[in-house]
């Protein structure tokens, strides 16, 4: 939980000196014109990559999916955000979380960020959410061909960017780091380990933008 905190404030203080940048920009003469934006949709592969030594995302190799997010904007700089998401994962071992082909991830998320022109066409901006995740792990045939979900929480923050290629269409890159908690029945000397889990997510796509 400190280390959250720790994210989150170190996430209250890039929104901040990004919100200080545009101000400082919004009043010199060469300042780019950064248009309000409206409303934004994204469609994104996402490379999912766990990246921590807690059981369940140290036993998943990296995964490939798809996520789709939209983005509400306001005050110019600000905008709310949800998105859902999809990935699949290979199982690399099989002596702790068991005997599983592999496991699927699907998320659900809610999010708030800042957003700012920094140079002409190329928009960056940082963010910070909620998420659900409910994680499918499907057993080999020796083992009965069984499915089994576990589902957990998660808080994450991220660093869009993307690249005007015509007023609408935009190129998107999101790298997001996933600090997930799962609600996992296990013997109490590796609870903690078992109900934690670290993804970073690196997600490349197209942003159309409503102006």
């Amino acid at each position: 939980m400190l280390l959250t905190t720790r994210y989150f404030i170190t996430v209250l203080l890039l929104s901040s000196c990004v919100s200080l940048c545009a101000q400082i920009n919004d009043t010199t003469p060469t300042a780019t014109e950064n248009k309000t934006r409206f409303v934004s949709l994204d469609l994104s592969y996402n490379y999912g990559i766990p990246s921590s030594n807690f059981i369940y995302s140290y036993n998943l190799d990296n995964g490939n999916g798809a996520n789709f997010n939209a983005q509400f904007y306001f005050k110019k700089y600000f905008y709310a955000g949800v998105g859902a998401g999809f990935t699949r994962y290979d199982t690399t071992g099989n002596d702790l979380l068991g005997a599983y082909e592999f496991t699927t991830r699907t998320d659900a998320l809610l999010y708030a960020g800042v957003d700012y022109e920094f140079i002409k066409d190329v928009h960056a901006g940082v963010e910070a959410g909620l998420g659900l995740s409910t994680f499918n792990s499907k057993q080999n045939d020796l083992q009965g061909d069984r499915r089994f979900n576990d589902t957990g929480n998660y808080v994450f923050i991220g660093v869009p960017v993307d690249i005007k290629i015509d007023d609408i269409l935009h190129i998107l890159i999101r790298p997001r780091y996933d600090f997930v908690n799962l609600d996992i029945v296990a013997p109490q000397e590796v609870q903690s380990d078992f109900n934690r889990a670290r993804f970073l997510n690196l997600n490349i796509g197209l942003r159309f933008v409503i102006e």
